[in-house]
């Protein structure tokens, strides 16, 4: 009875790591997209922008799961702050500036969100 129990054992075992595998890794032969956006508020006391966006992409790169769109929302910063944002978004066309009424709109085009309701 104990040989029976440990090979129904070993056999779900079997059968949850090939199902853990297969949920989180992707073959290469589905071309399948995923598409991840990401919101960052940049407030006029944030200091270095364009360093902290560059930091949050590259650690977004490393994960490869998929086109990344990097939303950049401006709760009031300055001139200059603005124009690093702005150069972010040159080095990233991914990216996105925006203003927190836009942050809606700019997630249901990426998703193709209808919003009627």
């Amino acid at each position: 009875m104990d040989g029976i129990i440990v090979t129904a054992v070993i056999v779900l075992a079997v059968i949850a790591v090939i199902e853990a595998v297969s949920l989180f890794c992707k073959p290469h032969s589905i071309k399948a997209e995923h598409i991840f956006a990401v919101t960052v508020p940049v407030f006029p006391e944030t200091e270095n922008i364009y360093g902290r966006l560059e930091y949050i992409a590259g650690e977004l790169a490393g994960f490869h799961c998929g086109k990344i769109r990097i939303i950049i929302v401006n709760y009031g910063i300055s001139a200059a702050q603005l124009e690093d944002c702005r150069a972010f978004c040159f080095d990233y066309p991914s990216s996105v500036i925006t203003d927190p009424a836009g942050v809606e709109k700019i997630l249901s085009k990426t998703f193709a969100i209808s919003s009627k309701t």
